[in-house]
């Protein structure tokens, strides 16, 4: 019975992860019709056998525990399903931005933040939706991301990097709740004004597009060469996060199990899937990677919908009655267009993926899900001059992402 129940829940879970992904690109789609929707595809099959795992896993459990998921594709459902439990846990204490937003400036100890967080939630603007995870914007303020999945091991290392690259834009930590007895995290960040780079790069011309990577040459000098600190684990030398650790996505993430100390290590964590045949084709693979690389600080996904962009104008117009936002540093190669408007760089968001990686790696991820003719097509001609240029280290990189597909 229980089997057969379970199997109910697993097909609605399905069609679920199905509709969201139909209502997510419908709603592309809608907002430009003529959009090449190349890169977008390649993305979502990318992660779409991981979002199936992970709807059906969080389906199943909740199913189990008799919480009520029916009709999650409403909008109302959606904010109700992210509504923070009233006896969650505080990880990371509120910041005063938190407690002044949810309290209105009201005296009130947790409980009467969390129901003033809900009462947020409630009129949020969904801003990313999949699977179990998503982003909501609370107000202009601040956003908070909710999952089942989200990593925190790599915050030590952002931390690290805003403490001796405060310039680099990276989004402030206001706070991290945490469901009881589950692994659903509540996490309240800054929002980063203006929208994600790969939504207006069409519609930016040569110039435009060349001081943008004048900005990200600047921000990515800020931090590539910072040292890593030192650990206990001594062995543990690529990778970051706490426990330091290498990651590499492709189809899904993949995380080193064990402290990876040098570049030999990290090449054969690279060839090794246990649900590939390790074949004379990865043995050819493998004979291709060098192991004398020097070792930098990578974002590990600089891609363009990790890029939060804005006019200057954006900036310097309040919102909901907030004070004008100030304006990002890295802003001197900004271009001015007739208007007098500056694109600008203000902020880069996901930095799930960062640690110390051979110095080629910030290259090849930066173009790890961008299509040749697609709209972001000519994303490699203006990546900061400062990751430098691999095209031999790329063209290994695409042989292994093929090898593990």
């Amino acid at each position: 019975m229980a089997t057969t129940t379970n199997q109910g829940v697993e097909e609605e879970a399905f069609i679920q992860v199905n509709t969201l992904l139909l209502n997510e690109l419908n709603a592309k789609v809608k907002a430009s019709p003529s959009r090449d929707m190349t890169d977008l595809l390649e993305h979502k099959a990318k992660t779409y056998p991981a979002l199936r795992k992970v709807f059906r896993d969080s389906s199943v459990q909740s199913a189990t525990e008799s919480f009520d998921h029916s009709d999650a594709t409403s909008v109302v459902d959606e904010r109700d399903e992210f509504r923070v439990p009233t006896n969650a846990v505080i990880v990371r204490p509120l910041s005063a931005i938190v407690k002044q937003r949810a309290l209105k400036d009201s005296d009130g100890g947790v409980s009467a933040i969390i129901e003033g967080l809900n009462r947020l939630v409630t009129t949020s603007e969904v801003i990313w939706h999949l699977g179990s995870t998503a982003v909501l914007g609370l107000n202009s303020a601040l956003v908070m991301k909710v999952g089942n999945d989200i990593d925190l091991q790599h915050l030590p290392t952002l931390e690290y990097i805003k403490q001796h690259a405060p310039r680099v834009p990276i989004p402030d930590i206001h706070g991290i709740l945490q469901q009881p007895d589950s692994k659903r995290i509540f996490l309240l960040m800054s929002r980063a004004p203006g929208e994600p780079l790969d939504s207006k790069w069409k519609s930016l011309s040569e110039d435009e597009k060349s001081l943008i990577k004048g900005q990200l040459d600047a921000i990515v000098g800020d931090f590539r060469f910072l040292p890593a600190p030192a650990i206990h684990e001594a062995l543990a030398v690529l990778g970051g996060g706490s426990p330091r650790r290498c990651k590499d996505a492709r189809r899904q993430v993949r995380v080193a199990p064990g402290p990876i100390s040098s570049e030999t290590e990290f090449n054969e964590f690279l060839t090794f899937n246990p649900q590939r045949t390790q074949s004379s084709t990865i043995a050819m693979i493998r004979s291709y990677l060098k192991d004398n690389h020097q070792l930098v600080l990578a974002h590990g996904d600089l891609h363009p919908r990790n890029i939060m962009v804005a006019t200057s104008s954006q900036l310097h117009d309040p919102v909901e009655g907030d004070a004008p936002s100030q304006e990002p540093q890295h802003t001197t190669n900004c271009i001015v267009n007739q208007s007098n408007t500056r694109v600008i760089i203000t902020a880069i968001l996901d930095w799930e993926m960062c640690g110390w990686y051979p110095e080629y790696w910030e290259y090849v991820k930066a173009l790890n899900t961008i299509t040749p003719g697609g709209d972001l097509g000519d994303w490699w001609a203006y990546l900061p001059q400062k990751i430098g240029v691999w095209p031999r280290e790329h063209a290994v990189d695409l042989m292994l992402s093929r090898w593990h597909g």
